[in-house]
């Protein structure tokens, strides 16, 4: 215990006397030193970017502050200016008005006209068929048999071969279709035939008011000519372009003495008969009716598509007069009228008129006792069911005007077909027996 104590006794000694040497040493080697009084002011500080002071980042512009936008200097207006543009606009705004009425006037006329064509060919249908045909005063006086066939109108019809299949029957039809080339449907726009007696070929009347050139039809009748084994000389007499089809062999005769004549200033053709050459050829310029009554056919042929508008909507005109003459043989179960006109529409579901005139009552009261009642018994037995005939048979309206019996009802398309069928087959079975003038001429010799 003792020798702890002494320990620390001496350790404090020795510090003290260290401590009392440095601070004497302190004191002695010290310099007196002024220290002035120090102030002290608060200033404002802006922080600096040091990388904006060393270039490495562009200092941004600061946003200038918003600017007004700039008034234009303002100018006394010019007075002659602003009333010539006010006046400019007065004048386009009235010549707008003036359009827009016109375009409204217009829309407004187009309306009325649609409308007014939709009532004239309601009433025009309302009365089709009416007041009878005129094709016979397309044909020479002697004809009994008359056909007025309308291509222009009925060209696009669903039925318009079926149409044309009426045509067949006929030589002349052989002769110019399939041996010609001539295209009935595309070429002409009308077509009429007559004859004084249908089962003679050579009898037969053709005339066409052709759409296509000149050049064209006599083209397709040379080369029916030679197919048939025949020549044809051309011959412009006064302005009318005439030729005879003869046999090439001279020692055989022609007994077809037709010809086909193309009238100067019309796009008319005919296929007439000699005798009627020197009336179709007579000066043209004379009044109608003066080169006697032969003369006023051509002259209404020549008018052809005015006869053809006298029935605007119709496509077809059938005109049979003395039928009991006109159809040598002919047996029916009433007696024989004395004209039967058929007029049919030219419209997808079309309009049929067929009309029968009697040589008094009594004859028309027992075509409709036929009519009424045995025809009308035969049609309801079931082998008339299936072609349809019963249904057309039913829809039919029939009415009497003392000696004229009108047949009429509208068709549907398959109708119409039927119809047209039926009148083909009766025309071929008219025909079969005809004198077939070509063949003739290639077995005379």
């Amino acid at each position: 215990m003792k020798t702890r104590g002494r320990h620390s006794v001496a350790l404090i000694g020795s510090a003290v006397v260290h401590a009392v040497g440095l601070l004497w040493g302190m004191i002695g080697f010290s310099v007196p030193l002024e220290i002035p009084d120090l102030e002290f002011e608060l200033a404002e500080v802006e922080l600096v970017d040091p990388d904006a002071i060393a270039g490495l980042v562009g200092t941004p512009e600061a946003e200038a502050p918003p600017q007004p936008p700039a008034t234009p200097p303002t100018t006394a207006p010019d007075d002659t200016d602003q009333k010539a543009q006010e006046e400019a606009e007065r004048k386009r705004l009235e010549a707008d008005a003036k359009r827009l009425e016109q375009e409204k006037k217009e829309a407004e006329e187009k309306k009325k006209a649609r409308k007014e064509r939709r009532k004239e060919r309601k009433e025009q249908r309302k009365n089709f068929a009416s007041q009878g045909s005129n094709a016979d005063q397309l044909a020479p006086p002697t004809s009994t048999f008359h056909l007025l066939l309308v291509p222009k109108k009925i060209r696009r019809l669903p039925f318009a071969k079926t149409a044309f299949s009426l045509l067949e029957p006929w030589p002349d039809f052989d002769f110019l279709v399939r041996k010609g080339g001539l295209d009935p449907l595309q070429d002409v726009d009308h077509i009429v035939i007559a004859s004084p007696n249908i089962t003679n070929a050579l009898d037969t009347f053709l005339a066409v008011e052709y759409r296509t050139s000149r050049k064209k039809i006599i083209r397709a009748i040379e080369r029916a000519v030679a197919t048939d084994g025949q020549v044809i000389e051309w011959v412009d007499d006064h302005g009318f372009l005439r030729g005879n089809p003869r046999p090439a062999d001279k020692t055989k005769p022609d007994r077809d003495n037709r010809w086909f004549v193309f009238h100067p200033r019309k796009k008319v053709a005919m296929f007439v008969r000699e005798v009627f050459l020197d009336q179709i050829l007579a000066d043209s310029a004379a009044p109608v009716g003066e080169a006697g009554t032969a003369r006023e056919f051509v002259d209404n042929l020549t008018k052809l598509r005015e006869f053809a508008e006298q029935q605007p909507l119709s496509g077809l005109q059938l005109k049979v007069a003395d039928l009991s003459n006109t159809v040598s043989g002919l047996k029916l179960p009433f007696p024989a009228p004395d004209l039967i006109e058929l007029t049919i529409e030219a419209a997808k579901a079309p309009i049929m008129v067929l009309k029968f005139d009697f040589t008094d009552i009594v004859d028309a009261k027992q075509f409709l006792i036929y009519y009424n009642e045995t025809l009308g018994e035969h049609l309801r037995g079931f082998q008339y069911q299936i072609t349809g005939v019963t249904r057309i048979y039913e829809d039919i309206a029939v009415t009497r005007n003392e000696t004229m019996i009108t047949l009429r009802t509208e068709l549907s398309q398959a109708q119409i077909e039927l119809v047209l069928d039926s009148v083909v087959k009766l025309t071929k079975k008219a025909t079969d027996h005809a004198d077939r003038g070509r063949a003739d001429n290639k077995k005379s010799g």
